[in-house]
């Protein structure tokens, strides 16, 4: 049976985005990962921060956050970089603070110049707009001229970078979409989907990682699904059938 993961997004639950208390929350509960977005302020310093940060309040810095994971070693941090060239410092500052090995890097990775090497313990989101622009548009558009090219660049790119998965936006990922990078066995992982029949769809789907501000009821989602599964097994039932209900 494959248990797609589910990741806390940035804010769930109705705290405040990259906040310490969104990461106290997250942690309470049985999830695979949490999301933070990661740049850097003014001073270079590495903190916790969606856009470019203004005079105001002042951000929780990732050395802060990292130290809150130590107590949970089996939660992947699903570091978002907001910038380019961030890798190598974020994998240092884990390292140093003893959760390196729990990082995943997502966002403005290049895939180009990826660190492999330097990174071997970090796994890799990588998002499918950097192979190819506009990538998920057009794996969205019905009978696309382009779905074929971008499709084999996006593979030969993935093979290449070795990431654990490609990342994108789940209102671009078709069933037929699913589907098909199934097929060619690469795993995906989507974002923000926070309604039932979505995370149902995705799931459905077989998504390697779903990234959701609302992770408590994905868990719910998923744990029913798994039963239902079970159950259609050990009573012989085919498992091919969609689930559509929730709870």
């Amino acid at each position: 049976m494959i248990k797609t993961m589910i990741t806390a997004h940035s804010g769930c639950e109705g705290t405040p985005d990259n906040s310490l208390e969104y990461i106290q929350c997250a942690l309470q509960m049985p999830l695979e990962g949490l999301e933070i977005d990661v740049r850097t302020d003014g001073a270079g310093t590495l903190v916790l921060a969606h856009d470019k940060m203004h005079m105001g309040k002042k951000p929780v810095t990732l050395s802060e956050a990292f130290k809150y994971f130590r107590d949970f070693p089996q939660i992947l941090i699903n570091c978002d970089l907001k910038q380019r060239d961030l890798e190598i410092p974020v994998h240092h500052l884990a390292c140093q603070l003893g959760v390196g090995k729990q990082l995943v890097f997502s966002g403005t990775v290049d895939p180009g110049t990826w660190p492999l090497k330097k990174l071997t313990d970090v796994q890799l989101f990588l998002n499918v707009d950097l192979i190819v622009p506009y990538a998920c548009q057009i794996l969205h558009a019905p009978n696309s001229l382009y779905q074929g090219r971008v499709l084999e660049r996006i593979h030969k790119t993935f093979l290449e970078s070795h990431a654990s998965c490609l990342n994108m936006n789940y209102q671009f990922c078709t069933d037929d979409c699913m589907a098909c990078l199934n097929q060619m066995e690469m795993p995906f992982s989507l974002w923000t989907p926070d309604l039932a029949p979505d995370i149902i769809r995705l799931l459905n789907g077989k998504a390697y990682n779903i990234t959701t501000r609302q992770p408590r009821l994905a868990l719910d989602l998923r744990r029913d699904r798994n039963n239902l599964i079970s159950c259609r097994s050990d009573s012989g039932q085919t498992t091919s059938a969609k689930w559509t209900t929730g709870k």
